[in-house]
């Protein structure tokens, strides 16, 4: 067996579909054809003859100097060689297409992740390890055939300025199984890429010259939402089963208005119970297959998740020129154009239980000019993503999960002369000096690139007062305050940026106020005409997949925040904005009816409540003329608003008007309360008041005020 420094490479187990596929070619197709060398091959190293294997790969080598292989052909013969251990061959296949100053080589360890193949970069040599696994999968020789679709978005990273040594995850599977390189995933420490249909595809080049060469007119276009597809996914509610594929109930909203929509399962997949098909069928559901060359018929397109994303299915919508009415992502998926994606600009977004698709098709219809405008935009957007350019733009994605592995900030930029961070700055600077620039005035803002990668990001700024005191500083992205603080020796402040916060922005537009500015630089120095604020020293971007248990305390709080922020859709939000608390505000502690005192629970991303020598000591109400705002203290000192979402039987009935845009409060009217035990207030917000349950927990959801509802500044018992 040929051995490598990592194993020895196990003997390929071919699946008998695949082998019964080649003895077929082998009947077929005539001796000689390349199709029938590669069957030759997978019939002889499952007979256990690797060496006959090679020799059959030898003269296809030898035909390859005679004309030259396709794409498609290398993404066959390539991952056969490597499963029969000819590595020269597969080096020499590579280089035919990608010649490189760089050794390219395989290894093989042994991991339990069949579908994840390792990127190791050295200065002189790229080295790909496989999984021994991988080996034995039955889709063994499929995730091959993916790696080498997407080759030449790693040969064009290593060919750029901005290879770097380490190691990489290059996940080969629908989702990710590892952190790193993936075609599609909604998890942090992901980077997403070109898929490998759309590399296969040469960025669907045939789709794109066929729709282009029969363009069906606007007008010609029938006014229904159409969708076909298959029964992948997951079921919405586990008690219902099957039945409650969101495809099918796709598929049963479209037989309640088939004046509407034509939509229809093609094939059932994933399903065991025997009786599904015909439940499907005697429904309606079932409709005959329709090639995307016949979407163009339609004004309207629906789609529609299945095991991860629709991979091609949303990119063919997309170029029909026709309006994509999108169903969100149960669990988040993304590929790796979605933040490109806009909504109302276009695609057009439905709710997750597709409840509305009916009145907004009718919109559609009402507003015709506006349908096709959104439809003209979706098709820019594809058209745009050229394989070309794709290839160009995934080197910086590469670039970034390669620094992720190791720990590095995923951006840094250095503000001191030709430290190259100053091409980022806007309003609000002077001139970079040896350690720094100087921000000026009462504002300055910074203007960064999105960074690559899935979740949100730590924005770390190395600042220092520019005066002998401390000055004000507060920062803010698009009008939320993220940090305030107080600014004199030389510190680094961490900002989370939740996933949510960047949805759909191309970059990230902090502003930084530092209101003392101006009096402080006037005192410090009079005759000096600059108002100097902070010192910006440098910056960096941390991704929140990142490990913290490393991280300095500030960082490793921040990742925690991040992570709480992009957990789901908890009732209590406990990372909000900094509060805009009015100087003469009172920060006060409560105290339950119970005896005890009302606490953040981070861990559980609730406010609950216990024995106050054994909580911590990190929840607040800022009072200010009868209004109050509860604030969560961290543990460097950083304020957050907390925000709360009205939960049990009450919560149906509250005066939405009063919530924020995710339906949570996030401001009390306090009222006060007489008692037996003394003062007490209660807060209420849109028509609720906050509870402290007995089993510990905090929860708005109850509409009168009794003892549970009554808190304390002062430790008091009831």
């Amino acid at each position: 067996m040929l051995t490598t420094d990592m194993m020895e490479w196990p003997a390929p187990v071919w699946p008998p579909s695949r082998l019964e596929e080649s003895k077929q070619t082998l009947a077929s197709e005539p001796d000689g054809a390349f199709h029938v060398s590669l069957a030759w091959i997978r019939i002889l190293s499952a007979a256990g003859d690797l060496e006959g294997a090679r020799l059959k790969l030898a003269t296809l080598r030898t035909a390859s100097e005679s004309r030259r292989f396709g794409g498609g052909e290398l993404r066959q013969v390539i991952p056969l060689a490597l499963l029969v251990h000819d590595q020269a061959s597969a080096q020499h296949f590579l280089a035919s297409v990608f010649p490189t100053t760089f050794e390219i080589d395989f290894a093989v360890a042994k991991t339990t992740h069949h579908s994840v193949v390792s990127m190791r970069v050295t200065h002189r040599s790229v080295t790909f390890i496989m999984s021994d696994s991988l080996f034995s999968n039955q889709h063994g020789e499929i995730l091959l055939q993916r790696l080498i679709d997407v080759y030449p978005v790693l040969a064009y990273y290593f060919e750029s300025s901005m290879r770097t040594v380490g190691t990489v995850a290059i996940n080969l599977g629908d989702a990710g199984d590892r952190p790193g390189l993936a075609f599609c995933d909604n998890r942090p420490g992901y980077f997403l890429i070109p898929d490998s249909i759309f590399m296969d595809t040469r960025g669907y080049i045939g789709m794109r010259k066929r729709f282009a060469k029969e363009i069906i007119p606007w007008e010609k276009r029938s006014p229904i939402a159409f969708w076909r597809g298959t029964t992948t996914g997951q079921p919405a509610d586990g008690k219902r089963g099957w039945r409650s594929l969101p495809r099918v109930t796709l598929c049963e909203i479209g037989a309640d208005n088939l004046d509407l929509i034509d939509a229809g399962i093609t094939k059932v997949l994933q399903i065991e119970d025997p009786i599904a098909e015909a439940w499907i069928a005697e429904a309606g559901l079932l409709r005959p297959f329709v090639a995307p060359e016949s979407f163009q018929q339609y004004r309207y397109q629906i789609d529609i998740d299945g095991n991860t994303t629709s991979w091609p299915g949303l990119f063919m919508k997309l170029l029909t020129g026709s309006v994509v009415l999108k169903v969100p992502p149960r669990d988040g998926f993304e590929q790796w154009y979605y933040h490109r994606l806009k909504p109302w600009v276009n695609f057009i977004p439905l709710l997750s239980d597709m409840s509305d698709l009916p009145d907004k098709v009718r919109w559609l219809r009402a507003n015709d000019a506006a349908a096709r405008s959104i439809g003209e935009a979706g098709y820019r957007l594809a058209e745009e993503l050229t394989y070309e350019r794709e290839i160009g733009r995934a080197a910086p994605t590469v670039a970034a999960a390669m620094r992720d592995a190791r720990g590095a900030p995923l951006l840094e930029f250095d503000f001191a002369v030709g430290g190259g961070g100053t091409a980022y700055l806007r309003e609000g600077w002077l001139p970079p000096e040896r350690d720094g620039v100087y921000a000026t005035g009462f504002q300055s803002r910074i203007d960064l690139p999105r960074p690559c990668g899935i979740g949100g990001f730590v924005v770390c700024l190395d600042l220092s007062s520019a005066t002998s005191g401390n000055q004000r500083l507060s920062i803010v992205l698009d009008g939320e305050v993220m940090a305030q603080l107080h600014i004199g020796r030389r510190t680094t402040v961490y900002v989370p940026l939740a996933r949510k916060m960047l949805k759909n922005k191309p970059s990230i537009a902090l502003t930084l106020l530092h209101p003392d500015a101006v009096p402080a630089a006037s005192a410090a120095s009079p005759a000096d005409a600059r108002m100097l604020a902070v010192r910006l020293h440098r910056l960096a971007v941390v991704g929140c997949g990142r490990n913290d248990t490393d991280a300095p305390l500030g960082l490793g709080e921040a990742l925690s925040e991040l992570r709480a922020m992009d957990r789901g859709d908890q009732a209590h939000d406990l990372n909000g904005p900094a509060p805009l608390i009015p100087s003469h505000a009172d920060l006060l502690p409560l105290y339950t009816h119970h005896g005890t005192l009302a606490y953040a629970d981070t861990d559980a991303s609730r406010l609950r409540h216990g024995p106050a020598d054994a909580v911590p000591h990190n929840l607040f109400v800022a009072v200010a003329d009868g209004d109050g705002v509860l604030v969560r203290m961290t543990a460097t000192g950083q304020r957050r608003t907390v925000r709360l979402r009205p939960e049990g039987r009450f919560a149906g009935d509250v005066d939405r008007v009063a919530l924020n845009a995710e339906g949570r409060a996030d401001r009390f009217t306090l009222v006060s309360v007489e008692s037996t035990a003394g003062a007490a207030i209660a807060l209420r917000a849109a028509g609720l008041v906050l509870c402290a349950e007995g089993a510990g927990n905090l929860e708005l959801g109850r509409v009168k005020i009794g003892p549970w509802e009554q808190f304390r500044s002062t430790f008091a018992v009831a």
